[in-house]
């Protein structure tokens, strides 16, 4: 009886071993090592974005518009005293181009990647938010597509920025048409955070 109670405790400590393994890998390889990369590769968008003053400039890291459960969520969403940028930060080394489709292209190693239509994502994500509420009636919004500085970039962009990441805070800094009120900027943000918090429920 002693001898099977010892197998089920060292079978027990095996397995939960394994699992804290197995998770602790998991971590690395989908959490630490692409954050490394992308901080070596000078992609570090949270530490670009902190340039930006924190009292002209109000960020929502990231923005659900339905539960959070389905995924369905845009990232870096700026409220400025000019109107909305989404700043839609993308990974992709290599040399991007438009193929004659129109499509999005990555071209590394001599091999082509069709990309997704990034600045579609941002113009549905516009959309959706301009159904919260009336305090964006007027209000611009901007599309940002950001790519890392070693990027080869051969794209113009038809709706808005479309570029490196080093460049992203000067174009954003450069906007300073169509201003809004204080009470206008505040509310538009309110309005994004109560839809924030309501689909993260």
């Amino acid at each position: 009886m002693l001898l099977m109670s010892n197998i089920f405790r060292t079978t027990g400590i095996l397995i939960a071993a394994v699992i804290v393994i197995l998770v602790m890998f998991l971590l690395i390889r989908y959490g630490l090592v692409p954050y490394l990369k992308k901080r070596a590769k000078g992609f570090n968008v949270n530490g670009e974005l902190r340039k930006l003053d924190k009292s002209k400039y109000k960020r929502i890291k990231k923005l659900y518009f339905e539960n959070s459960r389905h995924k369905r969520f845009t990232e870096n969403v700026i409220v400025s005293d000019y109107g909305v940028f989404i700043v839609n930060a993308r990974f992709e080394i290599g040399s991007v181009s438009k193929n004659e489709r129109g499509k999005f292209v990555l071209t590394k190693d001599g091999v082509n990647h069709v990309l997704g239509d990034y600045e579609q994502d941002n113009l549905a994500a516009f959309d959706k938010m301009k159904k919260l509420s009336n305090d964006f009636d007027g209000v611009k919004f901007y599309s940002i597509v950001a790519f890392p500085d070693s990027t080869e970039i051969n794209v113009k962009s038809e709706i808005g920025f479309f570029g490196h990441l080093k460049d992203v805070v000067p174009y954003i800094k450069s906007v300073n048409k169509n201003p809004m009120s204080a009470e206008q900027r505040d509310a538009v943000y309110a309005a994004l955070r109560r839809e924030n918090s309501k689909n993260q429920r």
